[in-house]
């Protein structure tokens, strides 16, 4: 199949038990993704980790999915530190991608993302697996090229409705692809209180 455009396919919150069932339906679409993964998780299935880095991208997601807001500099920049050399331990590269649980952060923590050598990447489309787990494959099929989807580890209609979802890319060209940082802002979503939420960070085709 040809691209025609790429999207950003992101996971959080693992990795688990399940992701080798993320891993396999994956690579049955040659997809790849970026696992947003917490530390804490990461040391539980260090060998799952390697796989996830076979398939796709390894980036951050704090060691302890803390409210990174809620923490002073000091506890924010371990959270970020701690979690990069876990994963740098198991897989050789230090990520350089972070995503703060339930986004939150503000202009503090992002200076303190900027500060240890990391870009923040946040979402446009939400599939609310973690709700109700309905909504993943129409989300899918509303997909552009330079979307960012959001989906999460652990959850058991996410596993099984993930190759359906894909199908949905498939169908309109598009092609899963590696999310690196950028100076251009992407716009994420709006708020009444904070206006346009936007992230530095954009969607490229695959480079392994």
């Amino acid at each position: 199949m040809g691209c025609a455009g790429f999207v950003g396919l992101t996971i959080d919150d693992g990795p688990s038990a399940d992701t080798g069932s993320l891993l396999t339906t994956l690579r049955d679409h040659r997809a790849t993704a970026t696992f947003f993964n917490v530390g804490a998780e990461v040391q539980k299935y260090p060998g799952t980790v390697r796989a996830e880095a076979a398939v796709g991208q390894v980036a951050n997601h704090t060691y302890s999915h803390a409210f990174l807001d809620e923490l002073t500099n000091e506890q924010a920049s371990r959270e970020l530190l701690g979690t990069n050399q876990i994963i740098a331990s198991i897989t050789g590269t230090t990520p350089i991608l972070f995503r703060p649980p339930f986004a939150r952060v503000n202009a503090n923590t992002e200076g303190i993302v900027h500060s240890v050598g990391m870009t923040t990447v946040l979402w446009n489309i939400d599939t609310y697996d973690y709700v109700d787990g309905k909504q993943l494959v129409q989300k899918f099929a509303g997909a552009r090229a330079g979307d960012v989807i959001l989906i999460h580890d652990k959850i058991a209609s996410t596993r099984t409705d993930l190759s359906r979802a894909l199908d949905q890319l498939e169908a309109h060209k598009l092609c899963t692809g590696e999310i690196v940082p950028s100076t251009t802002p992407h716009f994420a979503w709006h708020t009444e209180k904070f206006g346009d939420v936007t992230f530095n960070a954009k969607v490229v085709a695959p480079t392994g």
